[in-house]
């Protein structure tokens, strides 16, 4: 129940907190630390997110150094945690999928980001931050990850 300020008026009922929509392109920068080696470089991911819905999914590519200066795409499956404002995600790289290294694929895995609505350091707009662990080739372990990914 909610009252105005002068008491004479009160309305029940509850408000629905609403999914930020993060269909579109989020780019920026990430960092992979230890297992087979460390770099960095840029992470594009394209999400498919229909209003209001728990889930997501879409694609990602990433360059720069992890890479050997190669690009690799991958598939994104992604749900929404309680708050709404933090979500979990598995990022797949099919084996193949990786120059290089073809008998490899890549996950990332336990893996949270937090969705921010403005502040972005590069446009003032909403962005993504967090961090994942995983593997590489199956078994490496990805032991420590960052991303910050923009609105495009």
């Amino acid at each position: 129940t909610y009252q105005n300020v002068t008491g004479r008026r009160s309305v029940s009922g509850s408000i629905a907190p609403q999914i930020p929509n993060i269909t579109g392109t989020w780019r920026g920068q990430y960092f992979i630390c230890c297992g087979i080696a460390s770099g960095d470089g840029v992470m594009t991911w394209t999400l498919t997110h229909a209003s209001n819905a728990t889930s997501f999914s879409g694609t990602m590519t990433i360059t720069g150094d992890f890479l050997l200066g190669g690009t690799t795409t991958g598939s994104i499956q992604g749900a929404w945690l309680a708050d709404l404002r933090q979500f979990t995600f598995v990022v797949s790289v099919s084996p193949g999928g990786i120059p290089g290294f073809p008998g490899c694929g890549m996950t990332f895995n336990q893996s949270s980001l937090t969705y921010r609505s403005a502040g972005a350091p590069t446009n003032g707009g909403p962005y993504l931050d967090g961090g994942f662990y995983g593997n590489f080739c199956t078994s490496i372990p990805i032991s420590l990850g960052s991303l910050q990914l923009v609105k495009q």
